[in-house]
């Protein structure tokens, strides 16, 4: 089976007994699974250690991978762009998988909600760009007209007007597309 990648979304340590929820991080992908897996560990070796490591895990929402079946008395928790692991060794170890909760949607509808809102802010941004361009471009495209009248057809002045109003044109239906 596919390892499997997620964030830490909570834990708990109490004593030596650690329980650990992880979550694909609003990105699921079609592993054949569900999407939740749960770690509990039973009598865990250096729980201190473990503890610091998983706060810093924790906080700075770094992904951490795994094999699926685990070895038992051992989890290897690989960190994602990280070049080292954390690794978990027990009386027990198990790994069991569970759908999304009401708490997982809630984060994504906050995600994707504010995702949404910056890509807004963004093409109103380009749109008034896009405009300030195209205010720009009718301006050149009338002073080019009016030189272009002041010479007569045919003259290469006069040429070189019409190739630069026709070059705006084209410029122009690219943007109006």
């Amino acid at each position: 089976m596919q390892p499997y990648f997620g964030i830490v979304d909570r834990w708990i340590l109490r004593d030596a007994d650690l329980e650990l929820r992880l979550s694909y991080n609003f990105y699921p992908v079609d592993s054949g699974r569900l999407p939740i897996a749960y770690v509990r560990v039973n009598d865990l070796a250096e729980p201190v250690i473990v503890q610091r490591r998983l706060a810093e895990i924790h906080a700075t929402e770094i992904g951490l991978s795994f094999s699926d079946p685990v070895a038992p008395g051992e989890l290897e928790l690989f960190l994602d762009e990280e070049d080292e692991s954390l690794v978990l060794r027990a009386a027990r170890i198990a790994v069991s998988y569970g759908p999304y909760e009401l708490e997982d949607y809630v984060k994504f509808t906050a995600r994707f909600s504010g995702s949404t809102d910056s890509l807004d802010e963004e093409v109103r941004a380009l749109n008034r760009r896009i405009a300030e361009i195209i205010g720009l471009m009718d301006e050149q495209t009338r002073r080019v007209a009016l030189k272009a009248e002041g010479h007569l057809k045919g003259s290469t002045a006069r040429t070189l007007y019409e190739q630069q109003l026709s070059f705006i044109d084209r410029v122009r239906r690219l943007l109006d597309r």
